[in-house]
């Protein structure tokens, strides 16, 4: 069974600003170029209301364990990784 559950984010021109800071491409900019785009991106959404909404989606996902491995033993995962092939150094 899955379900989707939209829900908006809203930022102000500033938490924005502070969200685009978070992203490497935006950190990577010269500093003058960056505070010269950030500028922009504040003044932009300050002129049009103030705000910005990104949609977003979280998506549920539930599963049943079947009946015939409810009473199997959990078995613990190795990640692919086979123990006999391993060498200490």
């Amino acid at each position: 069974m899955e379900h989707t559950y939209p829900w908006p984010a809203t930022f102000t021109a500033d938490s924005f600003v502070e969200l685009l800071m978070t992203q490497s491409d935006h950190r990577l900019l010269r500093e003058d170029k960056r505070s010269e785009l950030l500028d922009a991106v504040r003044e932009l959404i300050t002129r049009h209301g103030g705000e910005v909404v990104i949609p977003h989606a979280t998506l549920l996902v539930v599963a049943h364990l079947r009946q015939d491995q409810a009473s199997a033993p959990a078995q613990p995962s190795n990640n692919g990784i086979n123990s006999n092939s391993l060498t200490s150094a």
